[in-house]
């Protein structure tokens, strides 16, 4: 990737210019707090130096990389700022992760979320089209199984690699729980920690995990003495705890791990890998394989 560093006056005219090229499909969703804040501090002389980030591509395309505030809070107090204007440019070699890596690394004045990076990567991975909800999702449960269930110690840009590593891991949550009608019959699927769930055991027998998550998703012709009926209702009646606040009363509250935990100690008695009944799961039991 070749960098060309310069300086320019952001001019509201310049400004205009730029936001044409603001099409980045995975560009943060514009804030127009955070814009009227800027144009505030740009006003009063307390805005310094702003950054613009361009892209050009190899099919002669360009985006607008960082910048898109900035350029709207130039436009609306009508004030000249100095800013650094980055100019990268495609090469042969680089990756669709190359340049996703270079997106995922501008925060300049507004720090760029887990999720915000994990949707740059989605995009370049051939994900565009997929819900916002399943890339993060997705994200989230892969982060978790790198973690070994703590909580994510990789990198933001790791996390967003990881989409493309185990991709046919995100396929397959995309395919249980986005398709079509299967969204809104898949909500009590859809937790970081079920979801890691339904990846582990993807990984050790597709076959078997398709069965055992479509019947814990729809629920038809369940029997109470069925171990994905167990699942199910469980699965039903809990909320994860995700902070402080009050707790709702009509359900049950357990960690992220321990739904992980409950998740595979079922699938295991669902395999026959282990005695029938409820799985017992405790702050101290060992996560089960």
């Amino acid at each position: 990737m070749k960098l060309v560093k310069s300086s320019i006056l952001l001019t509201p005219e310049l400004a205009n210019e730029y936001l044409k090229i603001n099409t980045y499909i995975a560009q943060r969703h514009f804030d127009r707090r955070f814009k009227k804040e800027l144009a505030r501090k740009i006003k009063i002389g307390l805005f310094h130096e702003g950054c613009i980030a361009i892209m050009h591509y190899l099919n002669g395309k360009s985006e607008m990389m960082n910048g898109q505030h900035q350029c709207e809070a130039v436009i609306e107090c009508h004030n000249n700022i100095e800013c650094r204007l980055h100019d990268y440019f495609q090469e042969p070699e680089d990756t669709e992760e190359d340049v996703a890596k270079v997106f995922a690394q501008y925060d300049v004045h507004k720090a760029r979320t887990r999720r915000n990076v994990s949707q740059i990567y989605a995009v370049q991975f051939g994900m565009a089209e997929w819900p916002i909800s399943c890339t993060r999702l997705c994200a989230s449960a892969l982060s978790l199984l790198e973690s070994n269930l703590d909580s994510p110690k990789i990198t933001y840009d790791e996390t967003g690699h990881l989409l493309g590593q185990y991709k046919e891991d995100c396929v397959f949550i995309r395919n249980l729980l986005f398709e079509s009608s299967n969204s809104k019959r898949s909500k009590h699927l859809q937790r970081a920690g079920v979801a890691a769930a339904i990846i582990a055991t993807r990984r050790v027998n597709e076959h078997d995990a398709i069965l055992f998550w479509t019947d814990i998703r729809d629920g038809e012709l369940l029997e109470r003495n069925d171990i994905t009926y167990k699942v199910r209702e469980f699965l039903m009646k809990i909320k994860i705890n995700i902070g402080g606040g009050a707790r709702d009363p009509g359900y049950r509250h357990v960690s992220t791990k321990h739904a992980y935990c409950y998740c595979i100690g079922m699938w295991n008695k669902f395999r026959g890998y282990s005695a029938g009944g409820d799985y017992k799961w405790r702050g101290n039991t060992p996560i089960p394989k």
